[in-house]
């Protein structure tokens, strides 16, 4: 016993003098201490977790935008996450989380007594998960502390909590995007004390954090808060990242709480408003939080009800100007040149439409209904007037019907440049682009649009072009084609998923993209490396963690050759956030030293810092990386990572065939100018 106590007391002592190490920094609120962490190079770093940078929205601000914090005495102690703000967790099947949630994580590297003198580029991260869901929470910053940069992660409010818009002024909406300003400011207040430079901040995000993030691009709000941008797979034009009837999604979830709603569109210009909005709002205000939250379970379905989202929306313009977040639809505010014309990285991975069909492949119901009423169907899946026969016409020819099938994760095939002079897989050469059935027309609106009566659909002339790697070939179509419902889904599984990927991600950004890079620097990114990890079965209902590839490949053997319940199909690529696990560690997810994957990620980190640190010059590999030009033909100086050797290419003509097929579709047509 007596030889141990000194022992003992060294080990005390050890824990008290790093505990002491640790910084306690007075920041505009109050003193505040956090903890000492390793990154994944072994250098120490301080992790602030817990730190509020907004008021509770609670009771009374329920469906208010943020207040700022309450200033407090003592130390307060930042050594924990906070709880993720209130939602549905589809994988669990239960409400998760806190309506007690604004609160904001800083990282920030070890410098002797814990603060730089120089001042460091900080990047702030916002999460994703479609604006219902997601968590601070899961990102740990451990690779991108192997630098010299300060990282912030926050949690914002989510689903209806977060987004619910009346529209006449007593629910404004957006409160979710609102508490990201709370958080940024924070940041421009005390982001000094931890040695950031609140001069050099860059925003990144992946999906609605992508989204997120093109969003503060637009609004006034956000001015001078930021001064680089990254949209991981996600803009302001995605399906998914604006309701464009909000007041009817409120009437829908005021009834199914149980609150008294009708509406009522006797008002000037038709808008429809809610009947009785002061009771409803009271009413909502003091609903259970959890039944909220509840509510949103359909929300998970490839087939929901359009107004089941709670996504941002068009604000009724308030007299407090500096209150209102988004006062018209971000289409009108990009086509007018007005956004924050800082320099923009944005792309999209390879695959991105797997986070739908993987889940419908899992689920014998989905499926059959994708093979056996597909044109039934199409519009509920793809989000537009399901009784569009022109539209579900279009994107069938197109994009499913008589492909020969090419693996998902085909290389693209235009390039300039490579890392290696290994062979790669030959690239399928794709025809020119077939005319829409019916001269349907971008310029007219989906409301005004008749359905195509045409018994037969003639392609354009063959041609090959090899400067499109996205565009499947154009098939010979008839409508005897069209009015057989039946698509065999294995078959078909890489073209429906194209087709969700373009729908979803990429035509939005591309979209965006096209307009933008006439006023600032965009670098453009095409994510085709296909990692260890991924989170194809998160989407699909199986896991909450990103999932080892080689697991998966066995449990394909077992399923599909053992002859066991149907699984994944054999070749799923580069799914919906499948990159997160090479910035962030994951805690099933940790990327293994001296693997492919580990360069990948070592590397990918460094590039998003080169842009984030300003560099007059961006490189990936020893390929010099330039802002994309736009033409007619397409969008070049396109940046591909890939699996083949771990190739990286630059790609010209990106998505030239592509494009013109999604302009001619309405969905954007009543604010095409």
């Amino acid at each position: 016993m007596k030889i141990l106590l000194p022992f003992l007391a060294a080990f005390v002592f050890v824990e008290l003098s790093s505990a002491a190490d640790t910084p306690v920094i007075e920041i505009t609120e109050g003193k505040i201490e956090g903890d000492d962490k390793e990154s994944r190079e072994d250098k120490a770093f301080f992790a602030y977790r817990g730190i509020p940078y907004a008021q509770k929205p609670t009771g009374s601000l329920r469906f208010e935008p943020p207040q700022p914090p309450s200033n407090w005495s003592g130390t307060k102690e930042t050594e924990e996450y906070e709880k993720q703000c209130m939602q549905y967790d589809s994988f669990a099947k239960k409400v998760v989380g806190d309506e007690d949630c604004l609160y904001l994580n800083v990282f920030t590297p070890r410098f002797g007594d814990g603060i730089s003198k120089k001042l460091l580029p900080v990047m702030v991260y916002i999460h994703g998960g479609f604006f219902m869901s997601g968590s601070a929470n899961s990102y740990k910053p451990h690779y991108f502390m192997d630098h010299e940069v300060v990282v912030v992660t926050f949690n914002y409010r989510v689903g209806a909590l977060g987004f619910l818009n009346t529209q006449d002024g007593l629910i404004r909406g957006n409160m979710g995007l609102k508490d990201q300003v709370m958080a940024l400011k924070w940041v421009q207040r005390n982001i000094r004390k931890f040695g950031g430079d609140p001069t050099k901040v860059t925003l990144f995000g992946e999906g609605a954090g992508a989204s997120s993030v093109h969003y503060h691009m637009l609004s006034p709000m956000s001015k001078g808060l930021f001064h680089r941008a990254i949209s991981q797979s996600g803009t302001a034009l995605n399906i998914y990242a604006l309701q464009p009837r909000p007041v009817e999604a409120a009437q829908r979830l005021a009834k199914t709480l149980n609150c008294k709603a009708t509406l009522n569109t006797t008002n000037i210009s038709g808008i429809e408003l809610l009947d009785n909005a002061t009771s409803l709002v009271e009413c909502l205000k003091k609903v259970d939080a959890k039944k909220i939250a509840e509510a949103h379970k359909e929300t998970w379905s490839p087939l929901r009800h359009p107004l089941s989202v709670f996504l941002p929306s068009v604000e009724m313009t308030h007299k407090l100007a500096n209150d209102t977040f988004l006062t018209e639809h971000p289409f009108s505010v990009i086509i007018s040149g007005r956004q924050r014309r800082v320099p923009w990285m944005t792309g999209y991975n390879a695959d991105e439409g797997l986070h739908v069909t993987s889940k419908i492949h899992n689920n014998k119901d989905l499926t059959d209904i994708v093979e056996n009423s597909w044109n039934d169907y199409s519009g509920k899946f793809l989000v537009y007037d399901n009784s569009r026969s022109d539209i579900t016409k279009a994107l069938r020819q197109f994009y499913i019907e008589n492909v020969a099938s090419p693996e998902i994760s085909q290389p693209p095939t235009t390039t300039t440049t490579t890392t290696t002079t290994t062979s790669r897989p030959p690239a399928q050469l794709y025809p020119s682009l077939p005319p829409l059935p019916n001269g349907l027309n971008r310029t007219v609106p989906i409301s005004q649009h008749q359905p195509a009566v045409s018994p037969v659909v003639t392609p354009a002339p063959t041609t090959h072009n090899t400067s499109d790697h996205l565009v499947p070939p154009s098939p010979t179509y008839s409508l005897e084609n069209f009015e057989n419902n039946l698509i065999n889904f294995e078959d078909k599984f890489s073209m429906v998923t194209r087709l969700f990927t373009d729908r979803f991600f990429a035509s939005a950004v591309v979209q965006a993209i096209h307009i933008q890079s006439k006023y600032s620097p965009i670098y453009m990114y095409y994510n085709n490396y296909q990692g260890q990890f991924s989170f194809v079965d998160v989407y699909a209902g199986k896991t909450k963690e990103p999932v080892n590839s080689l697991q998966k490949a066995k449990t394909w053997f077992k399923t599909k050759i053992l002859g066991r319940t149907v699984q994944q199909p054999k070749h799923l690529g580069v799914c919906h956030g499948d990159e997160l696990p090479l910035l962030f560690k994951y805690s099933e997810g940790k990327v293994k030293e001296k693997t492919k994957d580990y360069n990948m990620s070592r590397d990918l980190v460094k590039l998003w810092l080169q842009f984030a640190a300003a560099e007059s010059t961006l490189s990936f590999r020893n390929i010099t990386w330039a802002p994309v030009e736009v033409s007619g033909q397409g969008i070049n100086n396109v940046l591909q990572f890939s699996n083949y050797d771990q190739n990286v290419k630059i790609l010209n003509h990106v998505f030239a065939e592509t494009k013109p097929f999604w302009d001619q579709l309405p969905f954007l047509a009543p604010f095409q100018q």
